[in-house]
C-alpha cells in the first residue's frame, strides 16, 4: 500500500488539452494502440471498398484484388495516425460516448448491403452477403479500438502522476462476467433448440449457463446461525481471484485489470455514488455499472482506502455504517 502525494496538475477529469508538439511527444502510444487503430481502420476500409465495388457492379475477381489493398492501406493509415497525431486519439478516448462513433460504419455498411440486395441493383446477388462480415468486424474492432484509445487517455493520468493510494481488487460476492456468461448461454441454448429441434447441444449449453449463473451469483452460500459465524452451505475453493489493481487519483479511480489483453479504465468520482464497509468486503457503488466488491481481507490498510474514497473527488461518497449497511450475504 502506498500513500504518496497526488499531483494536482493531473487527474482523470482535470487533464489539460494537448495541443503543441511537446504535449504530443509526452503521450506514450506504445504498440497496442497503433495496432488496434490500424486493425479498425483496415476493417472499415475493407467494408467501404467492398460496398462501393459491389454497388458499381464489380465482380468477385475485382473484389479479391482490391480488398487486400484496402486492408493494407487501413493498417498503415492507423499506425501513421497514432504515431503522428496521438492527441486525436487522446481526445477521442477521454469520454466513452465519443468512442461510440467508432461503431457508426457498421450499420452503414450493413444497411448499404441490405439496400443493394433488396433493390436488385447488384448483378451477382451473392456478393451482398459477404458485406455483413466486415460490418460485424467493425463492431468487434471498434470495441477494441475504443478500449485502446481510452487506455491512452487513462495512461496520461497514470503515467504522469503518483496515485493517492492503491490496492488490489480481489473479487468478492457476485461476479458480473460469469452472470452474463450464464444468461447468454441459456438464451443461446433456447435459440438453438428452437431452430434445430435437437436436445444435445442445447442441453450442454444450458448446463454451462446454469453453472455459470449459480457460481457467478453466489460462489459461497452461507446460512444464518444462532452463533456469530454463519454456516457455510456451499463454497467453491479458491474462487476469489485478483481482478485488477485500483489506483486512486485526485479526480477518480483508475482500474487496471490483471488479465491480459486488457485495458485500463477510469471511474470518475462523480460515478462513485457510495462506499460501504462490511465484515467481508469493501463495496464501491457505481452509477450505471455493477458495484466494485473488494475482498476486505486482501486490503492491507482498509481504513486508509475507505478514508481516501470518502474524501476524494468533487462528489464525495457518503460513508455507510457497517452496523446499519443493508448488505446481502452470499
Amino acid at each position: 500500500m502506498s500513500d504518496p502525494e497526488a499531483d494536482s496538475t493531473t487527474g482523470v477529469g482535470g487533464l489539460a488539452e494537448l495541443t503543441d508538439s511537446s504535449d504530443q511527444a509526452d503521450l506514450d502510444v506504445g504498440v497496442s494502440t497503433p495496432a488496434a487503430v490500424g486493425l479498425y481502420l483496415a476493417v472499415v476500409a475493407v467494408g467501404v471498398t467492398a460496398l462501393v465495388s459491389v454497388a458499381t457492379g464489380a465482380t468477385a475477381e475485382v473484389l479479391l484484388t482490391s480488398l487486400p489493398t484496402a486492408f493494407t492501406g487501413g493498417v498503415l493509415g492507423g499506425i501513421v495516425l497514432a504515431r503522428i497525431r496521438p492527441t486525436v486519439l487522446f481526445r477521442l478516448g477521454r469520454f466513452r460516448w465519443r468512442t461510440l462513433t467508432l461503431w457508426l460504419p457498421a450499420p452503414l455498411v450493413a444497411g448499404g448491403a441490405l439496400v443493394l440486395d433488396s433493390t436488385g441493383l447488384v448483378p451477382e446477388t451473392g456478393l451482398t452477403l459477404p458485406l455483413l462480415i466486415p460490418a460485424a468486424g467493425v463492431l468487434l474492432t471498434g470495441r477494441l479500438a475504443a478500449h485502446a484509445v481510452h487506455d491512452l487517455a487513462a495512461g496520461a493520468t497514470v503515467d504522469n502522476g503518483a496515485p493517492i493510494i492503491e490496492w488490489t481488487w480481489y473479487q468478492s460476492g457476485p461476479n458480473p462476467p460469469l452472470i452474463a456468461l450464464g444468461v447468454g448461454s441459456l438464451l443461446f441454448a433456447g435459440l438453438t433448440y428452437t431452430l434445430s429441434g435437437s436436445n444435445r447441444l442445447p442441453t450442454r449449453l444450458g448446463a454451462l449457463g446454469a453453472i455459470s449463473l449459480l457460481l457467478g451469483w453466489a460462489p459461497t452460500v452461507r446460512l444464518p446461525s444462532s452463533g456469530d459465524t454463519p454456516t457455510t452451505l456451499f463454497s467453491v475453493p479458491d474462487f476469489d481471484y485478483a481482478r485488477a489493481e485500483i489506483r486512486a487519483y485526485a479526480d477518480g479511480l483508475v482500474v487496471e485489470p490483471r488479465f491480459r489483453p486488457s485495458y485500463r479504465r477510469v471511474v470518475p468520482w462523480d460515478r462513485v455514488t457510495g462506499v460501504r464497509l462490511t465484515e467481508d468486503r469493501l463495496v464501491l457503488e457505481r452509477r450505471w455499472w455493477p458495484d466494485i466488491r473488494c475482498d476486505r481481507a486482501a486490503i492491507d490498510d482498509v481504513d486508509a482506502v475507505l478514508e481516501t474514497v470518502e474524501t476524494s473527488g468533487r462528489n464525495r461518497p457518503q460513508r455507510v455504517d457497517p452496523a446499519t449497511a443493508d448488505e446481502p450475504q452470499f
